[in-house]
């Protein structure tokens, strides 16, 4: 299609999108040029370079689309007309806020609707480390037979009556710990000065504990909490050093919470019981540490992948879309986007 015929919003996508239209309501999309060995970047140079780029407002990407300054200070000079970016999903540690910011950009994200999707994954993930699941599977699938019923074979882990610490009571906090009383286990969760009030409304209300007694009794750890710069590394060697032995170590939330090396330290050496992880560092590629790593159980970042959720995630960002198509059309004043982050 010709820019220069069009006269409606455009955006800019680095790829296609569930739940987000290219062609509705008066805003057409498209994407940037299928080249894996080229950055965003030079894809966004190559798009400008080769179509009329004056009605593009809005740039959408996700969290394997690294905006630094860099990719930002392209999206500045070769989309001139672009003062939304629009993210595809909850975490945005990919992208330089700040500098975003600086350089007038309004950035959104998709936030209420990855909550159950993520605290299925993340128990999920509970029951196939406790009960030695990808053990099980893998004798089956690889030996088409087992060594027969034993009263000692592949013994895994109860739940019923232990705790399940949480780090990060929020949303997904709050619906993973729905699920763990539901199956007998008891919740607790990390104490933080960046903790909201207490929701009296809510049906799932635990135990906030300091750092040293939430590790004495959690049987189970689960990371649920955004990746900042504070809590980057944040399960180091010191803070595993003080979980109770034979611990468990959930993690749906970003792969660079943890101390990989560490991590791996602790389940060779049976400090720790077992691992389940939905995310690590440098994905897509798996480190030697973890691939070293004993009793760990590991999926390829799906904690939100239902059609449902990502059609919802879509959702989302088309909403911040259309708000800032109709600022274009001086239907809705200028301000604050849809889920914009403040």
């Amino acid at each position: 299609m010709n820019l220069t015929v069009e006269k409606t919003f455009h955006y800019l996508g680095t790829r296609i999108f569930p739940g987000i239209p290219l062609t509705k309501d008066g805003i057409i999309g498209f994407t940037l040029p299928d080249t894996p060995e080229k950055t965003i970047a030079q894809k966004i140079q190559i798009f400008a370079n080769s179509q009329n780029v004056d009605n593009i407002y809005s740039f959408i990407t996700c969290i394997i689309d690294n905006l630094e300054k860099k990719e930002l200070e392209a999206i500045k000079e070769y989309l001139p007309n672009v003062t939304h970016i629009g993210n595809f999903g909850v975490g945005f540690n990919h992208i330089d806020i700040d500098y975003a910011k600086n350089l007038g950009f309004r950035v959104t994200n998709s936030p209420g609707v990855l909550t159950e999707a993520t605290a299925d994954i993340a128990f999920t993930l509970l029951l196939c480390v406790t009960r030695r699941v990808a053990e099980g599977y893998s004798i089956v699938k690889n030996t088409s037979k087992y060594p027969g019923w034993a009263p000692d074979y592949l013994l895994g882990t109860s739940l019923q009556n232990k705790t399940l610490g949480i780090v990060g009571y929020g949303e997904i906090g709050k619906a993973l710990a729905k699920r763990a009383k539901a199956f007998g286990l008891k919740c607790v969760a990390l104490k933080s000065n960046n903790w909201d009030s207490i929701d009296k409304n809510s049906s799932i209300e635990i135990e906030r504990l300091s750092e040293n007694d939430f590790f004495k009794v959690s049987d189970i750890i689960s990371l649920n909490c955004p990746l900042t710069e504070q809590s980057k590394n944040w399960l180091n060697q010191e803070r595993i050093s003080k979980i109770k032995q034979g611990a468990v170590i959930i993690n749906t939330a970003r792969g660079e919470l943890i101390d990989e090396p560490s991590l791996a330290d602790a389940l060779n050496n049976n400090h720790l019981s077992g691992a389940g992880l939905d995310v690590f560092c440098h994905e897509p590629v798996l480190s030697e540490h973890l691939k070293t790593a004993k009793n760990i159980f590991i999926l390829p970042h799906i904690g939100s992948a239902t059609h449902e959720t990502r059609q919802a995630m879509g959702g989302r960002v088309f909403d911040s879309i259309k708000a800032h198509f109709k600022e274009r059309q001086e239907l809705r004043q200028k301000g604050v986007l849809p889920f914009q982050i403040k």
